[in-house]
């Protein structure tokens, strides 16, 4: 499941954020000016994503202790992502309404 999770939020991703070689974004260290790929709420697609996340974090408390380490900390990683992109999102359209 956090394949698919991550492959989606690839597909959402600006041109300007990289990925790294095992098809995770970077790690942001400044914003670029194109959010046209992400800021694209549509349907639900945004609360898809929290969705996911919500999904995938149940999926790792089934788990033994054992198996959930590595992959709490992957989801953790989406989450840190996830949220700094949305908080560069709402920075970005909030200068444009300003200007």
């Amino acid at each position: 499941f956090s394949e698919k999770v991550w492959a989606w939020w690839h597909t959402l991703q600006p041109p300007w954020q990289s990925i790294t070689s095992n098809g995770r974004p970077a790690e942001v260290i400044a914003y670029g000016k194109s959010w046209e790929t992400l800021n694209r709420p549509g349907r639900n697609r945004w609360l898809g994503l929290l969705t996911c996340l919500l999904w995938w974090k149940w999926d790792i408390g089934n788990l033994d202790q054992a198996s959930r380490q590595e992959l709490e900390l992957e989801w953790l990683s989406a989450v840190k992502d996830m949220r700094k992109m949305f908080e560069g999102l709402l920075h970005h359209t909030q200068s444009i309404q300003c200007t």
